[in-house]
């Protein structure tokens, strides 16, 4: 456990680890390559690039044949990038070389707005106006699933590769099952309003067999994603629903709507409760790792940590100047960084809420964040078409107490006087002096 009275960085030593300005247009789609060491960006500039994450460098650039880069994602192994633009072409490039590996034959006649690729890497998804398209890259066949009636925004495929979820402006959600190449299972109806996850009204369940979907009525749809058969809608929100959230677990689901309440339902037994009312209409929910606390960002600029088994221990956090759109824990839930339309994203302590850096080089609103896997930087990107990365520098108290625990052996005197540490001092696993 962390004390809490302790600062867990170091403001001062806060600096940009980088910040990828190549684009001379809107950047549309980001992408992590799955090791973590790449990062590719789409733009209206009618490229892609491949980035270096730890040196900020652009390593690939990617002249798309077709306009605008609307959308892309790696291959699940990071050799392949596939890229679909406002041009009507699914691209599928050689990460490494940067060489235009296929045009899959056939199109999706409509501009790309969504691309992903199947877990296990033999099929790519991509949405096209009101229609669903997914290719078999064995065959380099496209086949195209008509059913929506407006833009399908949203893909997304269950973790054994077999079905997609897509959300479109017509108010619905779909299943399809890929192996029966694109039968549709079921179509989850959502009154007047959009399904795209991208605005947070739709999010899958960690273990991908359950779909959840905010309806701007303000009724929530839980659905399994092999049933056939809808499930009854859950009510209690009086207004839009704004963001969806599954706890770690799956066990429960977390909603935010512009009724300005927070409600954690359980899906099992349909039941709700309230757990806060806030002054204004909320805009971004995220679950710790540990499944205890839910941040909450809303447009009064406020950041609240609401902790689910003890009410008195939720805090306000207050330092934005304007609405908070995003939010995202670190991977050990030790710092939560917030983003917000006045053009700044901050780094909390959730345990003291005393301790915040600021990062105020954004030209614009903060549309998304998140961190990388190694809990060390945050990458954050804008409305000043900028997507930058950022150090997190712990202070000299913190790196002392990590190495408590984890030195296995006596330190010698030199690495003690480094440490400032009595030349006496043995240290070794476990020890919290």
């Amino acid at each position: 456990m962390i004390d809490p009275d302790v600062p867990l960085f170091n403001t001062r030593n806060w600096q940009p680890a980088g910040v990828l300005a190549g684009h001379s247009n809107d950047v549309w789609s980001v992408r992590w390559s799955p090791d973590g060491k790449s990062l590719a960006t789409g733009s209206h500039d009618h490229t892609a690039i491949i980035w270096d994450a730890a040196s900020g460098e652009a390593v690939r650039v990617l002249a798309s044949p077709s306009g605008s880069v609307l959308a892309l994602d790696w291959s699940p192994d990071g050799t392949l990038l596939a890229t679909g633009s406002l041009g009507r072409r699914l691209c599928i490039w050689d990460a490494l070389t940067g060489r235009l590996r296929n045009t899959p034959g056939g199109s999706p006649e409509e501009t790309v707005r969504a691309v992903r690729w199947s877990p296990d890497g033999l099929r790519i998804a991509c949405t096209s106006a009101n229609r669903l398209v997914f290719l078999e890259l064995l065959d380099d066949e496209l086949h195209v699933m008509p059913g929506h009636t407006d833009l399908v925004w949203s893909a997304a495929w269950s973790p054994d590769g077999r079905k997609i979820v897509t959300g479109s402006e017509d108010g619905t959600a779909r299943i399809w099952n890929t192996t029966a190449r694109g039968a549709e299972i079921a179509m989850l109806e959502v009154v007047t309003g959009e399904t795209d996850s991208r605005r947070g009204t739709a999010a899958l369940s960690p273990d991908g067999t359950t779909i959840a979907i905010g309806s701007w009525d303000g009724d929530l749809l839980v659905q399994c994603i092999d049933q056939r058969d809808l499930s009854p809608a859950l009510s209690g929100h009086e207004k839009d629903i704004n963001a969806v959230a599954w706890s770690p677990g799956g066990e429960s689901v977390a909603t935010a709507s512009d009724d300005r309440t927070i409600r954690v339902w359980n899906p099992s037994d349909r039941s709700h409760q309230v757990i806060a009312r806030c002054s204004k209409e909320v805009e971004a929910l995220a679950w710790s790792p540990d499944g205890r606390r839910l941040a909450v960002g809303s447009k009064d600029a406020m950041v609240r940590i609401l902790d689910l088994e003890d009410a008195n221990r939720s805090t306000e956090l207050a330092g934005h100047a304007d609405w908070v759109g995003c939010l995202a824990w670190s991977p050990s839930g030790r710092l939560l960084a917030s983003g917000s339309a006045d053009h700044t994203v901050r780094v909390w302590s959730p345990f003291s809420g005393r301790d915040s850096a600021v990062i105020g080089v954004h030209s614009g609103s903060v549309g998304t964040l998140n961190w990388l896997p190694d809990g060390n930087r945050v990458i954050s990107a804008s409305a000043d078409r900028t997507i930058r990365i950022w150090a997190v520098d712990l202070s000299d108290h913190d790196l002392l107490r990590i190495a408590n625990t984890r030195v296995t052996r006596r330190l010698t005197i030199g690495e003690r006087r480094a440490h400032l540490l009595p030349e006496q001092t043995v240290i070794t696993s476990g020890d919290e002096r």
